[in-house]
């Protein structure tokens, strides 16, 4: 009876897991226009291996498409990497929660196995280690898809944001001093 509790409640957590990280992933905006509009059209549930500052770079790419000169060859194919790179990343997310649940079963049993425990550990952060070369690896093939000159231009714009998102923090800053 207490092994079936014990498989329930590991259940309901995976399920509760499983949907707080997928709301949380696209911050609330599931499927949503403007969460497809972030990522080049994209269904943005998932970012994929990119990680967030690369699935936003991605988004800034495609959304300045033409300021930058992209064909539209280069387009279809940044397009194929962030989608394969977001499949690769929903399945690998799901291999190491499927782990992180059974090391938290592992760790309820009254006899503790550490070898077993140590070694789902040990697979956990492989497939962690693993999905961080996936995401280097993506971003040196978008690198190859890119002329220098196109880097060139991403690189100012990207300098452009920041010194706008520099203002703005500066701005709210007095604002908020102003108000005192």
């Amino acid at each position: 009876m207490e092994k079936r509790l014990i498989a329930i409640s590991t259940l309901v957590l995976a399920f509760a897991l499983a949907t707080a990280t997928t709301f949380a992933y696209d911050g609330g905006c599931m499927g949503s226009e403007a969460g497809q509009k972030r990522f080049g059209g994209q269904a943005s549930g998932q970012r994929g291996r990119f990680g967030n500052q690369a699935s936003r770079q991605i988004g800034m790419i495609l959304k300045k498409a033409d300021e930058i000169g992209l064909t539209d060859e280069q387009q279809t194919k940044i397009k194929a990497l962030a989608l394969e790179a977001q499949k690769d990343k929903i399945l690998q997310q799901a291999e190491i929660q499927t782990i992180s649940l059974d090391i938290v079963s592992k760790m309820q049993e009254d006899a503790l196995d550490t070898e077993a425990i140590n070694a789902l550990i040990d697979k956990k952060y492989e497939l962690e280690k693993t999905q961080a070369k996936s995401s280097v690896a993506d971003y040196a093939e978008l690198k190859t898809i890119l002329t220098p000159e196109q880097q060139d231009k991403i690189k100012e714009l990207r300098e452009q944001f920041k010194a706008k998102r520099g203002q703005a923090h500066q701005d709210r800053g007095q604002h908020g001093k102003m108000q005192e």
